[in-house]
């Protein structure tokens, strides 16, 4: 056999028995194991072997030969994930260039069959024609897959309005452990389907058996334990699974990152086009005004809330003089409103009487024309530009990102960090999404000093205790990956 990269002396026979399994491709060099060692996170971890399958009977000899041998299975979509769960030391499974086709359009259910490797982006331009969209909008929307959005129930800006990924995931295709291929959907507790799954000597039967005797056991933990937030993303979504008198496993396989089997088809549900959209920012002098400033704008089915705290805005205006017209002094926290298809006069009278309740001495600023669209658009996208003009002898680390507590707690949340931040005298950047409660926090510190990697860890358990206090998640989007 020729190889066109040389091989891995230690992986030369794995390599062999795949490429013999499989109709997909596969990759064992060392170049292509670097490439596929990293990911928009702190870990690096080389993969033996990377196998792109190309239709679901790869995925299933895949995981037998795994499954024979005790090697590890990491499914992989764009690789995105800031958190790690796109890298593994086995067997990589790159779903992107060979299973990312749109299976079937169903128009008149608003749905969609797709497969794991599709790009959110493709779907989108596809269906804007027929006047739907997938409305999840993660930051990294132009290039993530929408198995990778499964795996970590992705959510994005528009969650006040949309909610996550598993709001729209009608049922799915999965491959187990053992390389049995079930299909997921609500199915009666007492219906004739159930029984048979039930009664067969199958890994799909014993999952069926042991579920509900397993959550009518921890069904008083279940209930003390939830977090009080909008979408949660941490751990296995045990909640939603039991709806009265029927099961379904598809809330369990959404957001469990590819530990309890893996998506080969997905059932997405659609939404139509959105009107136009309506812009407006809101300054808040006080942080005791945020929480009921973003529940007020929620309940105006405010479709994006964004939070930029007095952190971000200050260092803002040292970087760049272009953004001091909209940031005025004084702000304690400015919110980013986007109200789709919404009409402006009504909207403006509730965002007037809102205003007056808070008792903010700053009056609204809001975009009337294509030029001051523009300008909010700069306005929103301040956290990017910050992070890609910051300079100075430290580097912006990211503390929090996909952490949470309900928006109701978001004032208790801001003057937690604060407190946190200046006993230990470090400067923290805070921006988020105040729909659903995440706040985003970059510190500048050195990772390749021990003493900076120990103050991280502090500060990190620090953040941890305040945001399980007010009885949040710590993982609301992004996944749990390698913590």
């Amino acid at each position: 056999m020729k190889w066109f990269f040389k091989p891995d002396r230690g992986n030369e026979a794995l390599l062999r028995d795949l490429t013999r399994l499989v109709s997909g491709k596969v990759l064992g060099d060392e170049i292509s194991r670097i490439v596929y060692s990293a990911s928009p996170c702190s870990y690096s971890v080389k993969p033996l072997v990377i196998v792109q399958p190309k239709e679901k009977m790869d995925v299933v000899k895949v995981v037998k030969y795994a499954a024979s041998r005790g090697i590890g299975i990491t499914p992989r979509g764009s690789g995105t994930s800031p958190t790690g769960n796109s890298v593994g030391e086995g067997i990589l499974l790159d779903f992107g260039p060979l299973m990312n086709q749109i299976l079937e359009f169903e128009p008149e259910e608003e749905a969609v069959w797709v497969q794991p490797g599709l790009l959110l982006s493709t779907l989108n331009r596809f269906l804007r024609p027929h006047g739907f969209f997938f409305p999840i909008d993660p930051g990294s929307g132009e290039y993530c897959t929408l198995g990778g959005m499964i795996a970590n129930n992705a959510s994005g800006f528009h969650s006040p309005k949309y909610g996550a990924t598993g709001d729209f995931v009608c049922d799915l295709e999965v491959v187990l452990s053992n390389g049995e291929v079930i299909p997921t959907g609500p199915l009666s507790l007492r219906g004739r389907e159930m029984r048979e799954l039930i009664g067969a000597q199958t890994l799909e039967g014993e999952i069926y058996r042991v579920l509900p005797d397993l959550l009518k056991r921890y069904n008083r933990a279940l209930k003390s334990e939830r977090p009080l937030v909008s979408i949660n993303s941490a751990g296995y979504d045990l909640w939603r699974i039991k709806k009265g008198r029927f099961i379904d496993l598809t809330p369990l396989f959404v957001g469990s990152e590819g530990t309890l089997g893996i998506i080969t088809e997905a059932k997405l549900r659609l939404t139509p086009l959105p009107g136009k959209s309506f812009y407006v920012l809101v300054f808040l002098d006080d942080l005791d005004q945020v929480s009921p400033a973003v529940e007020g704008l929620l309940a105006l089915s405010a479709g994006m809330v964004k939070i930029l705290e007095r952190s971000i805005l200050d260092f803002s205006k040292r970087l760049q003089r272009r953004f001091e017209p909209h940031l005025l002094e004084g702000t304690e926290a400015l919110l980013v409103v986007e109200f789709e298809g919404s009409k402006a006069a009504e909207i403006e009278e509730g965002l007037s009487r809102l205003l007056q309740r808070l008792g903010t001495r700053f009056d609204p600023w809001i975009a009337r024309d294509d030029g001051e669209e523009a300008s909010f658009e700069k306005v929103k996208n301040i956290p990017l530009q910050l992070a890609g003009e910051w300079k100075g002898p430290k580097f912006l680390v990211t503390l929090l990102e996909a952490e949470a507590v309900h928006p109701g707690k978001l004032s208790a949340y801001l003057k937690g960090l604060r407190s946190i931040f200046e006993q230990e005298r470090i400067e923290a950047i805070i921006d988020g999404n105040g729909g659903d409660g995440t706040l985003h926090v970059r510190v500048p510190l050195d990772r390749a000093r021990e003493d900076d990697v120990k103050r991280m860890r502090s500060l990190t358990d620090a953040c941890y205790d305040l945001i399980l206090a007010l009885k949040g998640t710590i993982t609301l989007r992004h996944g749990d990956g390698r913590f």
